[in-house]
């Protein structure tokens, strides 16, 4: 009875043992990956990792103490958890190799770039890293935000009044020598000025060419607040004109152009349904 007693204790020491053994060499490979990651050894890391290869750059940082590894029932993969958001699969060859096959959080992305796409639901956090840098990739996305963002400052922004300035005296009595363009902001929220310009014309005849000339001015654009009005002026002396006119346009200024806009957070699901 002792005897028995005895084995079991051996075996049980064994198996913690084991236990013990098998956890530190995960722990050990999940510092090492921590450690290449932030050496920047892409071919280490890919190594490692072979998704990495479609991110455009990676981040971790994590306390070690905090660094936590949960098995799965059957025991073939363990996940390595360096903070709650950020995560790690890891699956053992035939050879007892580990390798990565799935991440979260791990991808790297400029601030505004990951706040604008989160808010677009291009990035979606039921998503792991492979699933989302798939959909950060699709250029095309960007193609159409900046076309609906274009089309929305378009109509939130209004020539509401016109009328001319700056008169002299001409043959018939007073005449404008200028115009001045009223622009409202009718939507709820703040318009950047470097997003749009006035664009003033003037008509008047050239004698050279026999006809009538269309002479544009444009004004760089100011920022507005929701319901805010600015006039946009300009004047041309006494140059003599036969009609002016004024209207809006929206410029291409990259990701600079989305500060003017608030999105609904069904951006991508929509661009995905109708594309």
């Amino acid at each position: 009875m002792k005897k028995n007693v005895f084995f079991y204790a051996i075996m049980a020491f064994v198996l913690v043992s084991c236990s013990n053994n098998g956890e530190k060499a995960e722990r050990d490979y999940a510092l090492r990956f921590a450690k290449v990651v932030n050496s920047g050894d892409s071919a280490q890391i890919v190594k490692m990792y072979p998704d990495a290869a479609i991110a455009d750059s990676l981040a971790l940082s994590f306390e070690e103490d905090s660094l936590k590894i949960e098995r799965n029932e059957k025991g073939d993969s363990i996940r390595i958890l360096y903070t709650p958001e950020i995560w790690v699969d890891v699956v053992k060859d035939a050879k007892d190799s580990l390798r990565i096959v799935c991440s979260k959080g791990l991808f790297a992305y400029p601030a505004e770039q990951l706040t604008f796409a989160k808010n677009t639901g291009q990035y979606a956090e039921n998503l792991d890293d492979k699933s989302n840098a798939e959909r950060m990739a699709d250029k095309l996305f960007q193609v159409y935000m900046v076309k609906k963002v274009k089309e929305k400052i378009k109509n939130s922004l209004k020539i509401v009044s016109t009328n001319g300035c700056d008169y002299y005296q001409g043959e018939g009595g007073l005449c404008p020598a200028g115009y001045i363009a009223t622009v409202e902001n009718q939507s709820d929220v703040m318009i950047e000025g470097k997003t749009y310009r006035v664009i003033i014309s003037d008509r008047d005849w050239d004698p050279d060419l026999m006809r009538d000339k269309i002479t544009p001015h444009p004004i760089a654009g100011k920022d507005l607040q929701p319901g805010e009005r600015e006039p946009f002026r300009f004047s041309y002396g006494d140059r003599v004109v036969f009609s002016f006119s004024a209207v809006l346009q929206v410029l291409d200024i990259g990701d600079g152009l989305f500060a003017s806009y608030k999105p609904t957070g069904n951006e991508y699901e929509e661009y995905i349904t109708n594309r």
